[in-house]
């Protein structure tokens, strides 16, 4: 089943995802976009492989639509007592099975490719150090709250 929603990657306009799983977005740039909900932040990048995205908590970590779906229906929906491959498989054919306007042939927010191990807080200039790490962070939540 794995391999199913890899195949079909390619073909999800990675933003529509977000916004059709009730992300907001909160910050956009020519070479990303950044995402939130509930506390954690998502930033999106178009790659030569594709959209990805990482949690800024672990920006060396590049993940697909279909682990955006997979960690959506474990949060949301986990709690039933239906198989959770079941109902990640839904959902994911679900979001597949709408109009075109979801799908990569459309997009509405136009990213520039980058490297896949780019890194939006490398573009940033605030200092990072353990002392400062408390200033940071609000800093940080300034930058994507506008």
């Amino acid at each position: 089943m794995l391999n199913y929603w890899s195949d079909h990657n390619q073909r999800v306009y990675l933003p529509t995802l977000f916004d059709y799983l009730n992300y907001k977005l909160l910050a956009t740039d020519k070479k990303y976009v950044v995402y939130g909900k509930s506390g954690f932040y998502y930033v999106v990048i178009k790659t030569d492989k594709g959209f990805l995205y990482y949690n800024t908590q672990q920006p060396e970590l590049k993940l697909q639509a279909s682990d955006l779906v997979e960690e959506y229906v474990a949060k949301i929906e986990g709690r039933e007592v239906k198989g959770l491959w079941g109902k990640l498989h839904n959902k994911f054919n679900e979001y597949l099975d709408k109009e075109c306007d979801l799908l990569l042939n459309t997009e509405e927010i136009a990213l520039e490719i980058v490297d896949t191990n780019f890194n939006h807080f490398l573009l940033l200039n605030i200092p990072f150090s353990s002392q400062a790490n408390a200033n940071n962070s609000k800093e940080v939540d300034k930058l994507y709250k506008g």
